[in-house]
């Protein structure tokens, strides 16, 4: 595959999913990413743990804050991030954010476009759940455990199935600075 690049496997990601489960209202505290008008995102939901200073020009906007109180809400994030950035070297890390789709959801095709996704590449880790992840004509099935990038400037979509045993899809979504992996990096392969 070359748009794909499965980068671990088997990641700690458990305690995690737990700790979400007992927090639901987290999902709902931020909804602009699944409401603004054109939005390839509806039926998702996000929690933000690093996010863009402003939405006013999201796309161009490079800045993050963090929310420190959902970093301790979330404490079992810390050591998977931890386990991430072993693997990685994360030089900078940008937006972070916890994306939940339940079974028979969508994220519509759409590429990640301006100065932001030119600058970053785009992580995933799934915490919980099964999809199809398409990318320019590429299919993947990323499974729990599992640490990839993806070339986020091409256009690009999930379906979640709706299967007996189906439960939502949640993947740890990262954006950042590692050496060999830049947003730019993807436009030159």
């Amino acid at each position: 595959m070359s748009n794909f690049s499965l980068l671990a496997r088997d990641l700690p990601v458990s305690d995690l999913a737990e700790r979400l489960s007992l927090l639901p209202e987290l999902w709902d505290l931020t909804t602009y990413r699944q409401e603004y008008e054109g939005t390839a995102h509806g039926d998702s939901k996000t929690i933000f743990v690093r996010g863009p200073v402003s939405t006013d020009n999201v796309l161009d906007c490079i800045d993050c804050y963090q929310d420190d109180l959902i970093v301790l809400e979330l404490a079992p994030l810390a050591g998977l991030m931890d386990a991430i950035d072993q693997i990685l070297g994360i030089q900078f890390v940008g937006r972070v954010m916890l994306v939940k789709i339940p079974p028979g959801g969508k994220v519509l095709p759409h590429r990640d476009t301006g100065a932001y996704a030119r600058f970053f590449a785009r992580f995933h880790c799934v915490i919980q759940g099964r999809c199809e992840f398409f990318c320019d004509g590429e299919q993947f099935n990323p499974t729990p455990g599992d640490l990839f990038t993806f070339n986020h400037q091409i256009t690009h979509s999930v379906a979640v199935p709706v299967t007996e045993d189906a439960v939502d899809r949640i993947h740890l979504i990262f954006d950042a600075a590692v050496p060999g992996f830049t947003g730019a990096l993807w436009r030159s392969r």
